[in-house]
């Protein structure tokens, strides 16, 4: 007599096997999406507290003392920066020295610990000394 199968409840093993391989299929690359989110997450925190940084530097810049050309380094916490100021000469700025100003090109390159974060560049136009 054969036992009749309709009665009983659950999964054979290769069905529960398959579901399992399936399982890992799609949560693995979903765990890597959501671990690469949070990556770019303080990627561009980082990023955006390098360019506030970058800002607060521009304009402070001639305001506590001459602008002056030179090299410019300061540290907080662990974020560290050069400010380059350098004179510019070339066309139009050249112009404005004949009127009693003068041009200056401003880079700022910002780091933290693990290393460079962002560069930015100005021209400031100011009173001549």
């Amino acid at each position: 007599m054969r036992a009749d199968r309709r009665g009983q409840a659950g999964f054979t093993l290769l069905e529960a096997m398959l579901a399992l391989l399936l399982l890992a299929l799609v949560l693995g690359p979903a765990y890597s999406l959501m671990s690469g989110g949070g990556r770019a997450a303080r990627s561009v925190e980082r990023r955006a507290l390098a360019q506030s940084i970058a800002e607060a530097q521009f304009a402070a810049l001639g305001v506590e003392q001459r602008l002056t050309p030179g090299d410019y380094p300061g540290h907080s916490g662990d974020w560290r920066w050069t400010l380059r100021v350098t004179p510019r000469l070339d066309p139009p700025f050249d112009a404005a020295a004949a009127r009693g100003m003068a041009a200056y090109r401003v880079e700022i390159s910002v780091a933290d610990a693990a290393g460079p974060v962002l560069s930015l560049a100005t021209t400031k136009l100011v009173a001549a000394p």
